[in-house]
Parts: structure tokens; C-alpha cells; sequence
């Protein structure tokens, strides 16, 4: 039993992790190159599987996932760009999204609890990295040129990119653990901790606004008001306020005295202008995958900082509805699970974050739309008692019970 239990972990990881590239390999060409290898391997491995193994029916969400990643390559060959760069930017967060959710619906909360392990062992080696060198790997890399603060290369990648991770990673602890318990705590406390080492300005916005949901919200009344498509629906209102209004200025000296940014968000703004001309250019498809520094100011390689931007310039109004529907079809089956509240505002609060960050190409966000998906029947073995086949460290524990009952 205990090989077969090993056997079916290395069977989730091995494609997950080699995936979920650390960042900071992802600079350094000879690690990167290496780990294109195990990148190459898992995909074939993921579709060899989704052929052989005929208990990974397709769910809606592959489904859409699979038309959302695989859209922006169409535009790319429409509009001329190199299709080969385009295939590398989709495919291998496409099947990272739908073999989490293959593994997520065949396992249930025995890949969650494995995810959620190998999450904190990240979050951890990034902790001890910022303790060891505060100022980031950059200097000790020859091709990567960025200076500044907000440059500063670490385990998990760039200050500003943390929170991402971070959210994703209290998320799947609170699911598979328990949020009080130890793993789950620890995970929240590294996050924090990080987040404030580092003072990332919209890191530091996202983990507090995460603090203050589990110290005031979650497991309390008001957390079953939390659902995640009125949530969807109030980040549409806040994005277009911000976005269309600027309405951010109104707190311009929040931002400028606590967040220690400007109310352009670093010159964001004019990107966000300068996006909404390009999507008015070619709404439909958009533009596809494309290194065309068409935001020339405060920007490259086609960044307009901003996640639901980046989807229209990318795959135009089809992606973007396809991104709609992505979200609808996950919190119509969250409803009323113990961690709905919990799922719903890391989503929410991952939105927020991406207001001024392009994140389309971030995987956590997506696999937290997989697990919204999928909670009501990980909720079913949690009502139970009953984790999966495999799951043999709570078989144990029911068997003890009952032994002792006898």
C-alpha cells in the first residue's frame, strides 16, 4: 500500500512540478533549459493520460480551459506572429490547468493535499532566500540585465509576483489541512512576513485584505454572504472605476504615503490607455502572443500590467467572454461548501491583486478556478469522513476510531 501511495504522488507531481518552473531557474539558461526538457516530458505524459486513462473524463472547466489558452494562438497566426513562440507562452500552462483538474476530480483531496505541501515547501525556500540574500539573485546572474527594486529576482521570482503564489498556497492548505491547522498557519505567517519583507505595494494590499477575511470573516455568519460570483461582479465594478475613472486618485495620498507608489500605479495608467486603444483596434481576437513593444511607455513586452487588458489584447472579446464563463461555471458549483467563503475572496483578492499586474499567464489563478469547481465533491469526502482510496493517513485514523468504539 505504501509503495502504491508513492507511486500515485510522484504521479501528481512529477507533471505539476515541472510546470510550476521557480522563477529563478526560469533566468538561469542551463537550469531553464534542462527543465524545458521535464516540461516537454510532462505534457506528453499529461496527453498520453487523457487518452489511456478513461476515468479523466473532460469536465467543463478543461473544456473551456482548453478553448481559452488554445484561442490566443489562433489570433497569433492570424495576425501574423510566430506561432511557435505563441504555442510555448499556452500550452504548457493548458495542460498544467487541466491535468490539476483531471487529478483534482480523480483524487480529490489527496492532490489538493499534496499541492498544498509542495506549495509550502515553495513558499519556505523563497522565505530563506530573502533572509540569505535580501537584495535577489540578480547580480549573480549574467543574462539577467533588470535593475531596481522592483527587480529584484528571488526564488518565486520578482516582489510583486509573491502575493500570486501566496494566495494560491493558503488557499489549498485551508482545504486539504484545515485553516487552523499548523501547516495552514505556517503557510499564512510566511506569506505575511514575505509580503511585508519585501513591500510590495500590491502584495502588501493583497495579504492584508487575505488577513483581514480569515481574522473577521471566515467561519463567522458574514462568511456565507461570500460567494464568489456577486465578488466577480463587485471586481467589474472596482476594475472599471479604476481602469475608466481613475477613481484610485481619490486616495492618492494612501497610495502615496502607505503603498509608496503614485497614483499612475508607476505609470500603469498610461498603459491602460494606451491598451484600451490598441482593443479598440482589433476587438474581436484581439492580437495573439506577440513581442511587439506596442506599450512603448513605462512597459514591454506587450504588458499593460492590468490581467483583464492583458486577456482582450491577447484574445479579444471571445477570450474575455471565455474568461466569464471560466469563472460562472466555477462559483456555480462552489455554492455552499465550508471553504466557499475562503476559495471566493482568494480569487476575489487574486483579481484585486491583478489589477495592476498582467497575470493571464499565472497558473494559480486558473487551478483555484479548478478547485472551486470541484469543492462540492471534496466537500462530500470531507461530510464523509471518506478522503480518497489512497488517502490512507485519515483510513487510519477512522479505523482507530471505530477500533476504540468497538
Amino acid at each position: 500500500m505504501k509503495l502504491k501511495i508513492k507511486k500515485n504522488s510522484i504521479k501528481i507531481l512529477f507533471p505539476i512540478i515541472a510546470l510550476m518552473e521557480p522563477e529563478l531557474f526560469g533566468q538561469i539558461s542551463l537550469i531553464d533549459n534542462i527543465w524545458n526538457g521535464f516540461r516537454v516530458m510532462a505534457m506528453l505524459y499529461i496527453a498520453i493520460s487523457m487518452f489511456k486513462e478513461h476515468a479523466l473524463s473532460i469536465s467543463a472547466i478543461q473544456l473551456l480551459s482548453i478553448v481559452f489558452f488554445l484561442l490566443p494562438i489562433v489570433s497569433t497566426l492570424i495576425n501574423g506572429g510566430s506561432f511557435l513562440q505563441a504555442v510555448k507562452a499556452m500550452l504548457p500552462i493548458m495542460a498544467l490547468v487541466i491535468y490539476f483538474d483531471a487529478m483534482v476530480g480523480k483524487y480529490k483531496l489527496y492532490t489538493v493535499d499534496l499541492i498544498a505541501n509542495l506549495m509550502v515547501v515553495y513558499i519556505a525556500i523563497n522565505a530563506v532566500c530573502l533572509i540569505i540574500f535580501p537584495n535577489g539573485f540578480g547580480a549573480y546572474i549574467e543574462e539577467y540585465t533588470q535593475t531596481g527594486a522592483d527587480s529584484r529576482l528571488n526564488f518565486l521570482g520578482k516582489d510583486n509576483r509573491f502575493i500570486y503564489f501566496f494566495i494560491f498556497t493558503i488557499v489549498t492548505c485551508a482545504v486539504a489541512k484545515g485553516i487552523k491547522s499548523r501547516i495552514t498557519i505556517w503557510a499564512i505567517l510566511l506569506s505575511f512576513f514575505s509580503m511585508l519583507f519585501v513591500w510590495s505595494g500590491t502584495g502588501v494590499i493583497g495579504i492584508l485584505l487575505f488577513v483581514a477575511y480569515l481574522l473577521f470573516v471566515q467561519g463567522k455568519k458574514l462568511d456565507k454572504a461570500v460567494k464568489l460570483i456577486p465578488l466577480a461582479v463587485l471586481f467589474s465594478v472596482i476594475f472599471v472605476s479604476v481602469v475608466f475613472f481613475h477613481i484610485q486618485e481619490i486616495f492618492s495620498d494612501f497610495i502615496v504615503l502607505f503603498l509608496h507608489k503614485d497614483p499612475t500605479f508607476t505609470g500603469r495608467t498610461y498603459l491602460w490607455a494606451r491598451s484600451l486603444e490598441l482593443i479598440a483596434q482589433k476587438p474581436l481576437l484581439g492580437y495573439g502572443i506577440t513581442e511587439t513593444y506596442f506599450l512603448e511607455r513605462h512597459g514591454n513586452y506587450y504588458s499593460p500590467h492590468n490581467l483583464i487588458l492583458q486577456i482582450l489584447l491577447t484574445g479579444g472579446y471571445l477570450q474575455f467572454v471565455l474568461f466569464i464563463a471560466l469563472v460562472i461555471v466555477a462559483g456555480s458549483r462552489l455554492k455552499d461548501s465550508k471553504y466557499a467563503g475562503m476559495l471566493s475572496a482568494g480569487i476575489f483578492i487574486y483579481m484585486i491583486c491583478s489589477l495592476t499586474e498582467a497575470t493571464m499567464l499565472n497558473s494559480q489563478l486558473y487551478l483555484m478556478l479548478s478547485l472551486a469547481y470541484h469543492m462540492e465533491s471534496i466537500q462530500a469526502e470531507h461530510a464523509d469522513d471518506l478522503y480518497s482510496p489512497h488517502y490512507t493517513r485519515r483510513k487510519y485514523k477512522i479505523k482507530k476510531v471505530m477500533g476504540a468504539a468497538r
